[in-house]
């Protein structure tokens, strides 16, 4: 992002900026990376419709709509409730079930809570905050696997 971060400096510094599909193709060669035309979308905050559809159709991107999916995780615009977090209670009930049918002793219980649920839960966490409720139910479920 450093390297489009400075291709955009450099060239708004120029009287006349406007977007060119080059652009793409030059910080792919700067960067390592290509663009996935196929799942670009923009999403603007406060905007008039009619200057959004405006760009849109410049820019040949789709608008997208909110909620989507972000490496795993929904983005939506408020505070993650129950039905959000969805995802998040289903893997780990998912994890849960399938440690169920092992043998395990408490010990490697816990081993399992500690090192795999517990991290899933960070990550969820150290990217949006996540309601008590929430909490509270993930918590009952490794309880009760112990």
């Amino acid at each position: 992002m450093e390297g489009l971060t400075r291709m955009l400096q450099l060239e708004t510094a120029k009287s006349e900026f406007k977007y060119h599909p080059d652009c793409e193709e030059e910080f792919g060669d700067l960067a390592g990376l290509i663009p996935n035309l196929e799942k670009r979308n923009i999403f603007v905050a406060g905007g008039h419709d009619n200057v959004t559809e405006r760009l849109s159709r410049f820019m040949n991107i789709p608008i997208g709509v909110l909620p989507i999916k972000y490496l795993g995780l929904p983005l939506i615009s408020k505070r993650m409730g129950m039905k959000d977090c969805k995802a998040l209670v289903d893997k780990i009930t998912g994890r849960l079930q399938g440690w169920k049918v092992k043998m395990l002793s408490y010990a490697g219980k816990v081993q399992l809570i500690c090192s795999v649920l517990q991290g899933i839960n960070q990550y969820w966490a150290s990217i949006m905050p996540i309601s008590k409720e929430v909490w509270d139910d993930i918590d009952g479920m490794m309880r009760a696997f112990l």
